[in-house]
């Protein structure tokens, strides 16, 4: 006949304790367990939603920048008055564009409104000029007559006519005129008669395209 002894109760108890101890050690595992099964997908789906949520915006913020921005013109190497009256100077700037839209055969003269040097001013450097006209067909026939500066005066003759682009803008315009610039490069290399430029199509908005120019006078060998 067996003799329980205090050691053998000692143990028996201890070996008690360690296996409710493994239960709740295993039963915590399972409980996390499905607990993350259902958080994890949760919280992806919640940043996927997110992230469009933002993607959404940030592409409605760029496209009304483009569409306030199309109102724009920027006109480079206009004279700029020295006048330290603020108004003499817009003044100045005002019959300056009226001039050139004039020269131009804008007809009629289209309301010129915000007119505005851009950065700051310095010595025998003329800063951008940029005014906003009402109606975007305004804007269309201003950009669709650029090519009657050509028969203008020097003072006219000098200026650049270009759209108001928005940051994104600027950096597609720098890769159109990258991919140019290496399409000229093989024709060279390939003894084709053809140069590629960047030119905008006529209209309100900048809309940019590479068009292959024949080279006169060179021949393919």
């Amino acid at each position: 006949m067996w003799e329980l002894t205090s050691e053998t109760t000692e143990d028996q108890g201890q070996g008690k304790q360690q296996s409710a101890d493994q239960d709740d050690v295993t039963l915590l595992k399972e409980t996390y367990a499905s607990k993350v099964k259902v958080i994890k997908p949760q919280i992806r789906k919640d940043d996927i939603m997110g992230a469009m949520k933002k993607a959404m915006a940030e592409s409605a913020k760029d496209t009304q920048e483009q569409e306030d921005r199309a109102y724009n013109v920027l006109i480079f190497n206009a004279k700029e008055s020295g006048d330290a009256d603020r108004k003499k100077r817009i003044t100045h700037d005002t019959e300056l564009i009226e001039g050139l839209l004039t020269v131009m055969k804008v007809q009629p003269i289209p309301n010129i409104e915000k007119v505005v040097r851009l950065g700051k001013k310095q010595e025998n450097n003329a800063r951008p000029l940029r005014f906003r006209v009402k109606t975007l067909e305004e804007k269309a026939e201003i950009m669709a007559n650029l090519y009657k500066l050509g028969d203008a005066d020097t003072q006219y003759k000098e200026m650049t006519v270009r759209h108001n682009l928005t940051p994104d803008q600027r950096e597609e315009l720098r890769e159109v005129v990258k991919k140019a610039k290496e399409q000229t490069e093989k024709a060279r290399a390939e003894n084709q008669p053809f140069l590629f430029r960047v030119r905008c199509m006529p209209g309100p908005y900048w809309e940019p395209m590479v068009k292959k120019i024949r080279i006169q006078g060179l021949r393919h060998h």
